[in-house]
């Protein structure tokens, strides 16, 4: 339990690329609309960065830039929907 505890950054990782393969697989099913890829980049940007906020490995200014950009991202979100 305790390896889970230090590394439950990982899932972050994870997050960017369950999102896309979710997106692409509901997009074939040919029950939505066509895929809006610029909202798409934006927001698994987003996620990276998030993950990159919580990764206990990377330096100080890169995780500073990294919560910079979020913020940014999440305003845009919260303004765009």
């Amino acid at each position: 339990m305790g390896w889970l505890e230090a590394h439950a950054y990982l899932a972050a990782w994870l997050s960017p690329l369950v999102t896309l393969i979710g997106i692409i697989a509901q997009n074939k099913s040919g029950k939505t609309e066509p895929i809006a890829w610029p909202t798409i980049m934006i927001y698994i940007a987003f996620l990276t960065c998030l993950a990159a906020v919580f990764t206990p490995q990377f330096d100080l200014p890169t995780r500073f830039f990294a919560s910079f950009s979020m913020s940014t991202g999440l305003g845009y979100f919260m303004m765009h929907k």
